[in-house]
């Protein structure tokens, strides 16, 4: 059985691991796709590897949910599989929510400094 600073290392060194692999896919499609859309791609898949969810009812420990569903489903069918993709699709929607407040946001502030650009140029 693992030991708590064990557990903490272990999923310090998972956490390190998916932000290293989500930085290079961020700077790896970097001239495919805008900036916004390689952040949105990064967070997601932040999302999905970085969720926890607890492995079996009785337990107090974490696990990747992503992981934790796939197992669930493979093993006890789909109701089993059901409670870690609730954590799972919850963490999506807050990501995706944050996504699209970040994109009105720009496309407010772009619309903002367009206009008054205008307004300084015909003086």
């Amino acid at each position: 059985m693992l030991s708590p600073e064990s557990y903490q290392s272990a999923w310090l060194a998972y956490a390190g691991a998916t932000l290293a692999a989500l930085l290079i896919l961020y700077l790896w499609v970097g001239p495919r796709l805008s900036r916004g859309a390689r952040l949105a791609l990064a967070l997601i898949l932040g999302a999905l590897a970085l969720t926890p969810a607890h492995p079996a009812t009785d337990m107090t420990t974490w696990a990747p949910a992503i992981f934790v569903t796939f197992f669930e489903l493979l093993t006890s069918g789909t109701e089993a599989a059901a409670r870690p993709l609730r954590s799972l699709m919850i963490a999506l929607g807050m990501v995706l929510a944050l996504c699209l407040l970040g994109w009105v946001a720009a496309r407010l502030l772009g619309r903002g400094s367009s206009a008054a650009s205008g307004a300084t140029a015909g003086d």
